[in-house]
């Protein structure tokens, strides 16, 4: 499995710096063309260069997009003014030559830029919805109708090229695949510190439409330590959309990979003390050797404990039932000595992470304990499946379910026909458990039914 590991960590994620970073892993020239293509075919005709600079950051080379429309840099949000860096402000513009470019003319423009590479529905899905979050986060963020959205601190054929150079990347890493498709996943993302001026007035980092899709999507993120914008609404619009259409897991890969190449993307400004850079990781997952191959077998469990000396048994007994319910994977209840001297219980139950606070609650509702102590732990697990037997006893048919273990090389371990299931034939036919269970055990190994 193939998978890209964006770090948003260390300087956030902006459109430019996500195309750039892909850009360095597919490939410069291949990137560029497209991108001229897209700008020689717009209907907006303005003055416009672009191109791939190397440059470097804090003394790590990097990838920077320059992109200028009549020599003035539109890579605007992170420019500064030597004053208003003395004051940890960040001064967006807001005369741009494009304010006036309406939402329609920027989807149809999002989606002409989208046909003139081989794109695939899904690419052009992604694409579309990044757009779409942009401006359903100004529009709430104003409180006016989508169609009404002033686009003056997003821009506008610089968010096209954004978006469209950045699914272009990933489907060229074969992210939109339909069979084995690349997997992204990245880390919470920086959002910067400090204060920015906008028409506004002064905010605080993150500006109002990057918190609505951070909100909106449930993205989670950071304050940094650099008193600057470091996230941007088209930076994190594009990895909202992933994240909606499961093309994206937050967190970084908690499996062992190989780096075959790093992308990395430069901003303009030069941040104080930290590099401006966005690094993208395209690796591949390391194969299971024979070696460790029992490693697969381990896994993560929670153990939550405590002990109990004025609960009766009656409650006891209701509690595992409870407990086994709401998803806890065993519960043990153990007689001890505690404190005092005194005859009590302790309560034991493992758990997935994903229960743990349910289950916690659970148990202080029930015993009304103080507290309840939490252990991360590994077991050992050997692997499992189920088979299904239909048989017929004294002309009656069940349905048998009969479960096997297996270790790591597959040899059987252990067979165990389900005691529920022997329990129901035993009610009906008015036999023993332990006549059941002959009958049955012989009837699969002569696989007569």
């Amino acid at each position: 499995m193939e998978l890209l590991f964006i770090d948003c960590e260390y300087s956030g994620i902006s459109g430019d710096l996500m195309l750039s970073g892909l850009s360095s892993i597919v490939g410069i020239d291949k990137v560029k063309a497209y991108l001229l293509k897209i700008l020689n075919n717009l209907p907006v005709k303005q003055n416009f260069s672009i191109d791939f600079i190397s440059k470097k950051t804090h003394g790590i080379e990097g990838n920077y997009l320059d992109f200028q429309i009549k020599n003035q840099d539109l890579n605007y949000h992170l420019s500064t003014t030597s004053s208003e860096k003395e004051q940890n402000f960040v001064v967006r513009p807001e005369n741009h030559h494009h304010s006036s470019y309406k939402i329609q003319d920027m989807r149809k423009d999002l989606n002409l830029a989208l046909n003139l590479f081989d794109s695939t529905e899904t690419t052009k899905k992604v694409a579309n919805l990044a757009l779409e979050k942009i401006i359903s986060a100004e529009s709430q963020v104003h409180g006016v109708p989508l169609e009404k959205v002033h686009l003056h601190e997003i821009g506008s054929i610089d968010t096209i090229i954004d978006i469209t150079g950045s699914m272009f990347c990933l489907q060229e890493l074969g992210v939109f695949n339909q069979k084995d498709p690349t997997k992204i996943y990245i880390s919470p993302v920086n959002v910067g510190n400090g204060k920015i001026k906008t028409a506004h007035g002064i905010m605080h980092v993150p500006a109002p439409a990057t918190a609505k899709i951070l909100e909106l999507n449930q993205i989670s993120f950071i304050f940094g330590v650099v008193n600057f914008e470091l996230a941007t609404p088209t930076g994190v619009s594009i990895l909202a959309s992933l994240k909606e259409l499961n093309f994206l897991s937050e967190g970084k890969p908690s499996f062992p990979y190989k780096i075959k190449k790093i992308g990395k993307g430069v901003g303009s400004y030069d941040l104080p003390n930290q590099a401006n850079l966005l690094r993208i990781f395209y690796g591949q997952k390391e194969n299971v050797t024979h070696d460790d191959s029992k490693k697969k077998h381990y896994r993560t469990i929670y153990k939550l404990e405590t002990n109990v000396d004025d609960v009766r048994g009656e409650i006891l007994g209701f509690l595992i039932n409870k407990l086994m319910e709401q998803g806890a994977l065993d519960v043990a209840i153990i007689p001890t000595i505690t404190k005092k001297n005194r005859p009590g219980y302790l309560i034991s139950v493992i758990t997935n992470k994903d229960k743990i606070d349910s289950l916690i609650e659970l148990l202080i509702k029930e015993t009304g304990t103080l507290g309840v102590r939490l252990l991360k732990q590994q077991r050992y697990c050997l692997e499992r499946k189920v088979n299904e037997h239909k048989i017929s006893i004294e002309g009656q048919n069940f349905v048998i379910h009969e479960k096997i273990a297996m270790d790591h090389n597959g040899t059987i371990i252990q067979k165990k026909i389900e005691f529920e299931d022997l329990k129901n034939v035993a009610d009906k036919l008015h036999l023993s458990i332990r006549e059941v269970e002959y009958i049955v055990d012989s009837l699969i190994k002569q696989k007569v039914f």
